[in-house]
């Protein structure tokens, strides 16, 4: 994919510095995770292109994996907002200080919009710059249309974002009145898309879906994925294996996952066995509801039972790549 954006623009000259991709990845609080491994990958993919690469994550993230000298790209901790919310849950975190000296709720839209203006004040981005987001959700969706709206064209980097998820379940609030939908016709409408933005969806499914909702044709395009993906790695144990892998939250449909369970016992019988299961039952504290606690202990009841049935909890780097590969 960079090889082909890096071909359509030609804008700097020779003598320049190497053209800059950002990550936009707000989410991203920890070197290890799913959110990690996508952002690492796409670095590198970048990196070998050409690029010079920075991933701006959540303000969070340790300062001390903040280089990556191996591979050659940095990640900035700068987001003050996740990259998206949970209602009802997470309001009181919401509240920041603005410049008249009083305090004022802001959307997660805002104040990813406010950190953008930001890092442009420092980093003075134009329109050879580009970005990529590989887990677009409403708030930062909107937020990057507001970011477009106030920059004159010769100023508009290009983003290319990634649709993972349905619109009825995409993550992130309300903005207003509008959905996601609404605001990728915001964009259309503005005559963005094609232009300054490129969103691509990562299944078939979603791509009829939101031809449908939108009127558009997205492009498919999966996520980045390590060449030993595509490589037949047997372990020891020549099971199939169904793995949940990442935080337990009800958007993954973690809490379902005992009554799949409960009906594959039903109906396979011995053939059950047959099956593995590595199930990563880890939560953070935002997301570790009752729903997800009731669920986390009913899986680990059946993994009493049951040897073919794997409880693992919170995995390093290492031990996520080795869950995945297997």
């Amino acid at each position: 994919m960079f090889r082909e954006i890096k071909s359509t623009s030609r804008a700097r000259s020779k003598k320049s510095a190497k053209q800059r991709l950002f990550i936009l990845d707000p989410d991203l609080q920890i070197g290890t995770g799913h959110n990690y491994q996508t952002s690492v990958r796409v670095a590198a993919s970048a990196v070998e292109s050409g690029y010079g690469v920075t991933i701006l994550a959540n303000r969070h993230f340790p300062e001390s994996k903040a280089l990556n000298k191996k591979l050659g790209f940095s990640i900035r901790a700068h987001f003050k907002a996740l990259a998206f919310d949970f209602p009802g849950i997470s309001e009181g975190r919401r509240r920041i200080p603005v410049e008249f000296n009083d305090e004022y709720e802001l959307h997660d839209w805002e104040i990813h919009l406010q950190q953008l203006l930001a890092i442009d004040e420092e980093l003075r981005f134009t329109a050879d710059d580009t970005f990529y987001c590989h887990t677009v959700s409403t708030p930062l969706a909107h937020a990057w249309f507001v970011f477009l709206m106030l920059r004159p064209d010769h100023l508009r980097p290009k983003l290319y974002a990634q649709i993972y998820i349905l619109p009825e379940l995409i993550q992130g609030e309300r903005v207003g009145n509008y959905t996601f939908c609404d605001i990728l016709n915001k964009y259309n409408q503005q005559g963005f898309i094609g232009r300054y933005a490129f969103f691509h969806t990562e299944t078939i499914r979603l791509q009829k879906t939101y031809e449908e909702q939108v009127g558009l044709h997205f492009p498919m395009m999966v996520g980045p994925l390590p060449d030993h993906c595509f490589e037949q790695r047997m372990g020891d144990d020549p099971r199939p294996v169904i793995a949940f892998l990442g935080d337990a939250r009800h958007e993954k449909g973690f809490q379902l996952l005992p009554g799949v369970i409960d009906r594959l016992i039903q109906e396979l019988g011995d053939d059950f066995q047959k099956i593995r299961f590595q199930l990563q039952t880890f939560s953070s504290p935002l997301n570790d509801t009752v729903e997800i606690k009731t669920a986390r202990r009913t899986l680990e009841n059946l993994a009493k039972t049951y040897d073919n049935i794997q409880i693992l909890g919170k995995l390093s780097t290492e031990e996520y790549q080795t869950a995945i590969d297997e």
